[in-house]
């Protein structure tokens, strides 16, 4: 058990351990029960814990600030469509099924130019990473 001779040698191998690199059988054969081998498992678990709500911590309050900063552009007016291209999408699909319907109902008339319903889907993605841009 060479990586616990010293505090700083200690520090070293339990934080190698949060990586996986421990040896459990030497654990276990340097003790006579099991106590150091359930100690120790205890502190990787508390130790990942710990981590791991940090972690959390960190991307639920940068969320946040996320959400805070979409709510001001709503606020502003210059936030983009909530569904970004899929609103788009939608709408040249509702453009394109009004033109359908209304050269359905004009059988009479010969067919409308291709320009009636066209939805040009490039300037909506330009529209939005315009929008995007102007945000950060």
């Amino acid at each position: 058990m060479e990586g616990f001779n010293d505090q700083l040698a200690s520090f070293i191998s339990l934080a190698r351990a949060l990586f996986g690199d421990f040896d459990i059988d030497e654990i276990l054969n340097n003790s006579r029960g099991y106590t150091n081998a359930v100690l120790f498992l205890t502190y990787l678990f508390v130790a990942v814990f710990i981590m791991l709500s940090m972690f959390l911590a960190i991307l639920g309050e940068n969320q946040a600030k996320v959400r805070a900063d979409q709510d001001d552009a709503h606020e502003r007016g210059d936030a983009p469509p909530e569904y970004g291209i899929f609103y788009h999408a939608g709408t040249c699909l509702q453009t394109a099924g009004q033109s359908v319907g209304a050269r359905l109902m004009r059988r009479a008339r010969p067919a409308a130019s291709a320009e009636d319903g066209a939805c040009d889907m490039a300037e909506a993605v330009d529209d939005i990473n315009g929008k995007i841009s102007n945000m950060g």
